[in-house]
């Protein structure tokens, strides 16, 4: 009875001890994959500041950036009238003179005038300037979309602002001074390729907000009143340079004067000595 009782205890024993193994086992199969998944679900600290910096840029409408240049030549009758005209219009619409050139000649006069016109109101200023009482001898107009060149040119600030970060983060990890010099040098050419970038994006943002206007104004009769006095300034001064290239070809054939020369008094010698003869 004794034998049947220890045999009994012994079975259920190695009963609840299979079942609690089976258990344990469940449990640990249920938890690995959420211990997984858990684990893939925390980013590096890296790859965060990546996935929250990182917009979509492409997806993203930007203004379109349109650079225009206006190349024109005039004839008006006053150039200082013009110009006066001129610059009280560009300063209307907020607009100013870069750059501008005098020349004068015996006859003409002429002014190059650069102006920069802010994009909006370019067009309708280009007509407003040009009712102006002159006339059009040469007029040009030129667009260039630089959206595209602008859009890589910010692309490509962010995504190296994004590798400066992950090197501050290998900064703060260096072991020794010669990891934190050489992530140092890495971390200065990355910001001298941040600053290029940002530059040209900010060159060509105020290069499309400011149109160009490059103008030639032409005098038409700046000197009728001299003219006649002027012509015959000029033949005389004429006259005088014809005199000078005449002397200048006399000068240049001196041998041939002087051997007619020796020739000359070689005659006159011969010819006296026959008179006297003749007359003896």
């Amino acid at each position: 009875m004794k034998k049947a009782l220890f045999a009994i205890a012994i079975c259920i024993a190695v009963v609840a001890c299979n079942q609690k193994e089976s258990k344990n086992s469940q449990v640990a199969d249920f938890a690995a994959p959420v211990a997984d998944s858990a684990f893939q679900s925390s980013p590096p600290e890296d790859q965060k500041r990546e996935e929250v910096n990182k917009i979509p840029q492409s997806s993203i409408p930007l203004e379109k950036k349109i650079v225009k240049t206006a190349t024109i030549t005039v004839v008006t009758d006053s150039i200082e009238k013009f110009r006066s005209y001129l610059k009280s219009t560009v300063a209307k619409v907020n607009g100013y003179f870069s750059n501008e050139n005098f020349n004068q000649n015996s006859d003409t006069r002429s002014l190059q005038i650069v102006a920069k016109i802010p994009v909006d109101q370019f067009d309708q200023f280009i007509e407003n300037a040009l009712q102006y009482d002159l006339k059009v001898e040469q007029k040009s107009i030129t667009a260039e979309d630089v959206t595209g060149e602008f859009r890589d040119a910010k692309l490509m600030a962010d995504t190296k602002r994004q590798v400066r970060l992950r090197y501050l983060d290998m900064l703060s990890k260096a072991r020794n001074v010669a990891e934190m010099l050489e992530v140092q040098n890495a971390i200065n050419a990355v910001q001298v390729n941040i600053d290029m970038y940002q530059g040209r994006a900010l060159y060509l943002t105020q290069t499309a907000a400011y149109s160009t206007l490059d103008i030639t104004v032409k005098s038409k009769f700046e000197n009728s009143e001299n003219s006649a006095w002027l012509k015959w300034k000029q033949a005389f001064l004429n006259g005088l340079n014809g005199v000078a290239a005449f002397t200048q070809i006399l000068l240049t054939l001196w041998p041939l004067w002087v051997v007619l020369g020796i020739f000359y008094l070689a005659f006159k010698k011969y010819t006296r000595k026959n008179s006297i003869a003749s007359k003896s």
